[in-house]
């Protein structure tokens, strides 16, 4: 299906993504496991694009991924992810769905936006 190859959203934001009609499958990763995903991009703070695919890790070529720390979630309508800045995400459409999201800025990363 469709949907993103694993990033971290810009400015170390954090967010709420609801499912309204479909569903999605995500996987997150913490910031302490970017070491693991082979960055590729990095901005003044954190990477923001990686070489691994977390629906289909390649484990020949990523072995440190052996043991990562990877959340998983399967959101359907009406469910809610919350997404802590700087976390490393991917998400593939399971069915053909709708979804709103809502990045926020607040104290603590409130200097990359100003």
């Amino acid at each position: 299906g469709t949907g993103s190859p694993l990033h971290c959203d810009a400015d170390m934001s954090r967010f709420y993504f609801q499912v309204l009609s479909g569903k999605k499958l995500w996987r997150v990763m913490p910031p302490s496991e970017y070491w693991r995903a082979s960055p590729t991009d990095t901005d003044d703070y954190y990477p923001s694009k990686f070489e691994v695919d977390l629906m289909n890790v390649d484990f020949d070529k990523f072995p440190d991924m052996n043991g990562a720390l990877v959340y998983e979630a399967i959101l359907e309508p009406g469910d809610i992810i919350f997404v802590p800045e700087s976390w490393a995400h991917q998400v593939i459409n399971l069915a053909d769905s709708i979804a709103t999201s809502m990045n926020f800025v607040d104290y603590h990363n409130a200097p990359a936006h100003i």
